[in-house]
């Protein structure tokens, strides 16, 4: 669905991550992880964090530059908390996509305190690349994506279920703050309605929030973060959408 982003940003992003893990590599083996299971296991992960710039670019290309976050790794092997350092991007939808992603990722556990990587540098400017020459001619038309059945709706709602603890948990990132005479704790977002597109695999090529005053910022990311690394049964031999899913109050 999203635009690939050129191979030279790609090299970036990789050399980027090696030099985040060579610097955490240290702390990383001391605190029960080494380097090379930090790195192992977030490579397959990276085409997910690219795609969230790319649809950042898409969404709005204002919001560019080297966008930096830190997250922690609990001895669990699961990302415990994230970090927007670049207060610039605090509120992006490629924030909240990443942090979704990175709440997603599955490391080995370990004993000890939690790992902490400090620097992950995510590239947001322009993700087009240039058209290949065959491609000059006559575009290809893309078939039409059918709705899904409610049988198959059934199913893959269930899936849902797991995934909502960890959109809750870079929801939370996002929570607006309440008013001075308010309660003091701060505002949760109310129930998102979300178009939901999957390929005959059961993987995620699609997500967009509804709600117009979420469906590009932080909140929308999260949700199209964690879901794009969500498994879902898979279709048959086409393309399903799910054009109208409320999703759980985060």
């Amino acid at each position: 669905m999203y635009p690939k982003i050129p191979t030279s940003r790609t090299a970036r992003l990789s050399a980027a991550l090696c030099a985040l893990l060579t610097a955490a590599g240290a702390s990383a083996a001391e605190q029960g992880l080494s380097q090379q299971q930090v790195s192992t296991a977030m490579r397959p992960y990276m085409q997910a964090v690219r795609d969230c710039a790319a649809r950042q670019h898409e969404l709005d290309p204002k919001v560019s530059g080297r966008m930096d976050l830190s997250f922690s790794i609990a001895h669990t092997g699961r990302v415990s908390t994230v970090q927007v350092l670049t207060a610039e991007h605090a509120r992006s939808y490629a924030a909240g996509c990443a942090d979704g992603v990175l709440r997603s990722m599955k490391f080995p556990a370990f004993a000890g305190k939690p790992v902490v990587v400090p620097h992950l540098p995510i590239e947001l400017g322009g993700a087009q690349t240039e058209a290949a020459p065959w491609d000059e001619d006559e575009p290809a038309k893309a078939e039409p994506i059918k709705e899904a059945p409610r049988k198959i709706r059934a199913r893959v709602l269930a899936r849902l279920k797991p995934a909502v603890g960890t959109m809750r948990a870079c929801a939370r990132d996002f929570a607006e703050p309440a008013g001075k005479r308010r309660r003091r704790r701060p505002r949760r977002p109310g129930p998102l309605t979300i178009r939901l597109t999957l390929n005959p695999l059961g993987r995620t090529t699609g997500v967009e929030v509804l709600d117009r005053r979420h469906r590009a910022d932080h909140l929308a990311g999260c949700v199209a973060g964690v879901l794009a690394l969500t498994e879902f049964p898979s279709l048959g031999s086409d393309s399903l959408r799910f054009s109208r899913v409320r999703l759980p109050r985060l």
